[in-house]
């Protein structure tokens, strides 16, 4: 071995060592840590992350808030192929318009089971297995109005049947006026998504937003005349990564931060933003019981005076999405559903069952598990699923005191009852996706968790309300998975068996990040998906139906801030955008009425632009924002192949 060689291999080391650092700092490191207190009400001076005495970069320990994606969370062990295929099944058989009743009719059963029959390690046990959980989410979706769908660790919540017909349409109606005339002020050339709410305009902008942050509070009714109020927002050093590395993201390389020589945890600062953070608006409960809410503050960038019917629309979409929320977040190491299968090596049928000497183990076809090997359908449903089919190799376990999930632990979540007394903080987005003969098909988009660290997202969900002639679309769903190949006794000499066994992509696994594909869900008119902020997600793409007439397909995304904490908020920031503040400027001065010619209205707004931010500094701000946005996706990935990358290479062995 080289000295190449030895400095890889120390390298390795260093980042096995630094994310098992990262894991026992995440699971193991003392839950009774000094608990900084949050809040943003007016009662006392604000107290979020980066305002009072928190900390900018606070996280609460693990055990005391819900899971995110930044390489937070990862399911252990490693979900295998065929649970995968099982969830793939479920999934299409839940596309069905009557799949809650037919599932009970044995006929049509028959009829599916053939149509199913040829799908990827479709197997009797496994087709048994489905049809029993299936009749179990069928019983449940009558109280939910929702189904759990690619259920492997992280999950999502699909509905057709949750969100009432009229309350799209109404919506539908509402914005489809605002969104013509976004449509007359479009450039040619423009970007093919046009939002009506974007939670990236006019976010908090450290050291520039002015904040109230000595105990007072704005409401929908006044938040209007608060605009000469407030302090600065603290100003952070700047956290960027090296400009080559900038370079390599924007050219679109597949590893831009080997570029850098970055290390583990400084790439991991890159997933908080120095600079802005979406700007959540308040949610109260209403009532004593139930998930009834009300917005108590403005949504960014969405008039409260000018839009308040729009403001009663989203209160009740907010409301149905709370029980979706309840059953996707993640509390703890484990997922809500227990994985359906556990097992660490591979089986293979092979009749080579002794090697001449110098002759190489050769790669042969691995068996792939079945359900109810190692324990039952019903053993399964109480979270008793700790037995495996095969055992793990637990020296580099042992060694470094990896967490594995053994039991799974069952729990409820109940947002309505938890934090009644608190309420929540949802960031709200609207969007059109705009179609034309000249542009018609949508960009690929790009793997992505919701926000940065800053806002401390836990969940979204998406509702999609009208679309005009485009094709079918969907959204792929990933998670970061532990792929340690000694902890699942497969050694480099097979790893085409451990990626066949474990649903990995072969090239990937050798040289990519530990990321596993879940699969896709179709999302249609109607629907309501939700999911926990542990997964990326990626849009996929459509095109329009008839290629001479435009199209379209618009959407509203609900993104849940983690109530256990507190974050600033339009509670705690007057209204930045300079238009609502001149148009109430004028009408407050009564200039109309007077006779004040337009020319003078003109020359007032002109001479006031930029307070308290203009439009041309909103969009670079933008501009800047979603930059991060994309370098942290890519620093999450990043870090995800590295650690994946070590194991390979025999980081932490001997």
């Amino acid at each position: 071995m080289d000295d190449s060689d030895n400095e890889s291999m120390d390298s390795a080391e260093r980042e096995l060592q630094d994310y098992l650092d990262d894991l026992r700092t995440i699971y193991d490191m003392d839950d009774t840590e000094d608990i900084h207190p949050m809040h943003n009400t007016s009662h006392n001076p604000l107290q979020v992350p980066g305002f009072g005495i928190v900390p900018f970069k606070y996280e609460l320990h693990y055990s005391r808030r819900f899971a995110h994606g930044f390489n937070d969370w990862r399911q252990i062990p490693c979900p295998t192929a065929r649970e995968l295929a099982m969830t793939a099944i479920m999934n299409v058989l839940t596309e069905k318009e009557n799949w809650r009743v037919d599932i009970f009719n044995d006929e049509v059963i028959g009829e599916w089971r053939g149509e199913v029959s040829s799908m990827k390690l479709f197997s009797e046990k496994s087709w048994d297995w489905c049809l029993a959980e299936l009749r179990d989410k069928a019983h449940l979706f009558e109280d939910t109005k929702c189904v759990r769908v690619l259920d492997t660790g992280s999950c999502i919540m699909k509905s057709d049947a949750r969100v009432p017909l009229e309350l799209g349409t109404e919506l539908r109606d509402y914005t489809a006026l605002l969104y013509s005339e976004m449509k007359s002020e479009k450039r040619p050339n423009q970007q093919v998504q046009l939002n009506l709410v974007d939670p990236s305009l006019y976010p908090l902008v450290y050291g520039r937003t002015c904040v109230l942050s000595n105990g007072e509070k704005l409401d929908l009714d006044t938040c209007l005349d608060f605009y000469e109020s407030g302090t600065p927002a603290p100003l952070y050093a700047k956290n960027a990564p090296p400009p080559n590395v900038l370079q390599g993201i924007h050219e679109g390389k597949e590893r831009p931060f080997a570029a850098g020589r970055i290390s583990y945890g400084d790439i991991g600062m890159l997933r908080w933003s120095s600079r802005f953070q979406w700007l959540p608006c308040e949610v109260e409960f209403t009532g004593d019981e139930g998930t009834d809410v009300a917005i108590t503050s403005y949504i960014n960038n969405l008039s409260p005076v000018h839009h308040k019917p729009l403001y009663g629309i989203i209160e009740k979409l907010i409301s149905l999405a709370i029980e979706p929320w309840n059953r996707s977040l993640i509390k703890g190491r484990s997922g809500p559903v227990p994985i359906r299968l556990r097992t660490y090596d591979a089986e293979y049928n092979s009749d080579q069952v002794r090697l001449e000497p110098g002759e190489k183990l050769k790669e042969s076809d691995p068996q792939h598990p079945e359900p109810g090997t190692a324990f039952s359908y019903e053993d399964w449903k109480d979270g008793r699923n700790g037995k495996v089919v095969m055992n793990m190799d637990d020296y580099y376990l042992i060694k470094y005191s990896v967490p594995l999930d053994y039991k799974h632990d069952m729990y409820e979540i109940n947002l309505q009852d938890t934090f009644r007394k608190e309420g929540l903080q949802v960031i709200v987005k609207m969007s059109s996706i705009e179609l034309t003969p000249s542009q018609p098909s949508s960009p690929v988009g790009d793997w992505t968790i919701d926000g940065m660290l800053n806002e401390h997202i836990v969940a979204t969900s998406i509702y999609l309300y009208d679309e005009s002639n485009v094709t079918d679309a969907k959204i792929t769903f990933r998670q970061e998975v532990w792929t340690q190949p000694k902890c699942y006794g497969c050694y480099s000499e097979d790893n085409n068996a451990f990626a066949e066994v474990f649903g990995l992509d072969a090239r990937q696994y050798e040289d990519g990040p530990s990321m596993q594909e879940l699969g896709s869900v179709p999302m249609r008119k109607g629907r309501l998906l939700t999911w926990p902020n542990t997964m990326q997600h990626r849009i996929e793409p459509f095109e329009l139906t008839n290629k001479s007439e435009p199209g379209h397909r618009r959407f509203i995304m609900l993104h849940l801030v983690d109530p256990h904490y507190r974050i600033c908020s339009t509670r705690n920031v007057p209204p930045q955008r300079h238009d609502w503040w001149i148009k109430s400027a004028l009408e407050s001065a009564g200039l109309a009425a007077h006779g004040v010619p337009p020319e003078l209205n003109d020359m007032i707004t002109g001479y006031t632009e930029e307070w308290p931010i203009g439009k041309d500094e909103a969009e670079r701000n933008k501009v800047d924002m979603m930059e991060e946005h994309r370098w942290v996706n890519r620093a999450i990935e990043e870090r995800a192949w590295r650690i994946h990358a070590c194991q390979c290479m025999g980081g932490g062995g001997e």
